[in-house]
């Protein structure tokens, strides 16, 4: 469900989104931060939280016959820069666009003179589109939900846009495998709680990751692990100690995303680099208790864990999931 952007979009005449020969006439534009100047944006959220206004507006196009600006995925960011991480979070090299999307003059052209109607927010009232109008899609609005029946479509889009070099880096061979994603790098240490981790961007305890990880071999077996991290080996002990464990780093942030989502099972750090990946599977993947997990895709299921040693792994579902194909 598209909630109120597709809703409103419906409501218009054909004629006023497609040209006479089938040409889009009016567009739809994800702008992905607020300093977006066409060809580089500055201090832009991290690649996860981008991709939600790119799929929501390829959802949008798809079902209402809109024309699609190119999004303006480089960027400048000082924060990993000062923290020494080494992704430098620019994204300049992540993506290619294909035949679908309008690039270059003609996109600025669209960006500095179309009428723009914003759409986003659930309490937006849409006005009657004339060509060539501009929408625009930004922020987190539903995060998952306007995606939910979509996954197919944007896993395709996704894998179309992604570069040649990148998906190269990802095997996607089998999904009979652990794929744990732990954040660290610039998640907070620390909560005035005795739960820190029920808060978006604090880290979780790795002995947490580790005892899912145990609980799940003894359930279906000791399928390996991969480790997907932006922290240090020695930080990453607990994981790293257990048989059949590695570390993956593909180069890239999104070559890391990828390659988790190849993963039949997925632990989540509750970052939206976690749940992308969940998404981008659809299949199982267990959570530490916090805010509500969302249902990322139709086919997925996201199981909270909050004491693995007690809890009774769903054995079928893993294996039905490791048997699946993500899309």
């Amino acid at each position: 469900m598209l909630s109120s952007v597709e809703s409103q979009l419906r409501r218009f005449k054909p004629d006023l989104r497609m040209g006479s020969k089938g040409g889009a006439r009016a567009f739809i534009y994800p702008q992905l931060s607020r300093w977006d100047f066409g060809v580089v944006r500055l201090f832009g959220p991290g690649l996860a939280n981008l991709l939600f206004p790119w799929a929501r507006a390829i959802c949008v196009a798809e079902r209402v016959g809109l024309g699609v600006l190119w999004p303006t995925w480089p960027q400048l960011k000082v924060g990993p820069l000062l923290r020494r991480e080494p992704d430098s979070r620019t994204y300049a090299n992540l993506f290619a666009p294909t035949a679908r999307y309008i690039t270059g003059f003609r996109k600025l052209k669209l960006l500095s003179s179309a009428r723009r109607v914003q759409l986003g927010q659930s309490n937006i009232s849409m006005p009657s589109l004339r060509g060539p109008d501009l929408v625009v899609v930004d922020g987190l609005d539903g995060w998952f939900e306007p995606l939910a029946r979509s996954h197919a479509l944007v896993r395709s889009e996704l894998i179309a846009i992604t570069r040649p070099a990148i998906l190269k880096s990802v095997d996607f061979s089998s999904r009979a495998k652990i794929g744990v994603h732990v954040r660290l790098g610039d998640f907070a240490t620390s909560y005035k709680s005795d739960r820190p981790a029920q808060y978006f961007n604090t880290r979780i305890d790795l002995a947490w990751y580790a005892d899912v990880v145990v609980q799940i071999r003894k359930a279906v077996g000791p399928l390996p692990l991969e480790i997907y991290s932006d922290g240090q080996d020695d930080e990453l002990k607990p994981l790293l100690q257990l048989p059949s464990a590695s570390r993956v780093n593909t180069g890239t942030s999104l070559g890391d995303m990828l390659s988790l989502s190849s993963a039949g099972v997925i632990i989540g750090s509750r970052s939206s680099f976690s749940m992308w990946a969940a998404f981008l599977a659809n299949g199982i993947s267990f959570w530490y208790p916090g805010k509500e997990t969302q249902i990322f895709a139709s086919g997925s299921q996201e199981f909270v864990v909050e004491r693995p040693e007690t809890y009774d792994m769903p054995a079928q579902r893993i294996v039905d999931s490791i048997a699946a194909h993500g899309s």
